[in-house]
Parts: structure tokens; C-alpha cells; sequence
């Protein structure tokens, strides 16, 4: 009965270190994500444009609230702005120049 109870416990531990691993892997993909989007909104100059500069606090300094809310508030009226279902020639078009960007970006980045 007691090595049952072992063997038990052993399967539960083993089940919960497996969820623990794969809850840590959801967060670390979800953090590289959002890393990446921050990377997309610097490449094409909107935080420069709202003048944030890496290393900010937008969260607890109060003047870079003010710069965040002003980055999010274009981001709003961008989003207003789009249809609500594009065409697929549009998408085509944003991915493009999308790509240009980058390309355009990485050919900058080793001179």
C-alpha cells in the first residue's frame, strides 16, 4: 500500500513538473513575442517619434507615461482607421512593404 502511495505521488509530481515546464514555456514565448513587437514599433520610428528612448520606465516614471500614452493613442487611431476586413491586395500590399522594411533594415545593421 505505502510504495503504492509512492508511486503515486512520484506520478503527481512528475505530471505537475511537466505543467510548471510548460506554463514557463507559454511565458517565455509570450515575452519574445511582445519583444518583438516593441522591436517592430522602434523599427519603423514610432518610439522616436513620441521620444522614448530604450531604458524608460513607461510604467513608473509619470513623464513617460505620458510618452506611452501618447505612442498608444496613434496606435488607436491607426487601428480605427483600418477596415474591418481588408482585402487580400491589401494585405499583400502591408506585407511588402513590411518586408522592404526589414530587408532595408538588415542591410543597415552590419554597416
Amino acid at each position: 500500500m505505502q510504495s503504492k502511495l509512492i508511486r503515486l505521488q512520484t506520478r503527481k509530481q512528475a505530471f505537475l513538473n511537466e505543467q510548471n515546464h510548460i506554463s514557463r514555456a507559454k511565458r517565455k514565448a509570450r515575452i519574445r513575442t511582445l519583444i518583438q513587437l516593441g522591436g517592430l514599433i522602434k523599427l519603423i520610428g514610432l518610439s522616436d517619434y513620441c521620444g522614448i528612448v530604450e531604458g524608460m520606465d513607461l510604467q513608473l516614471d509619470l513623464e513617460q507615461q505620458g510618452r506611452a500614452a501618447q505612442l498608444l493613442g496613434i496606435l488607436v487611431d491607426a487601428y480605427a482607421d483600418l477596415p474591418e476586413i481588408p482585402s487580400e491586395a491589401q494585405m499583400e500590399l502591408w506585407k511588402n512593404k513590411g518586408i522592404q522594411l526589414m530587408k532595408s533594415h538588415e542591410s543597415r545593421k552590419y554597416y
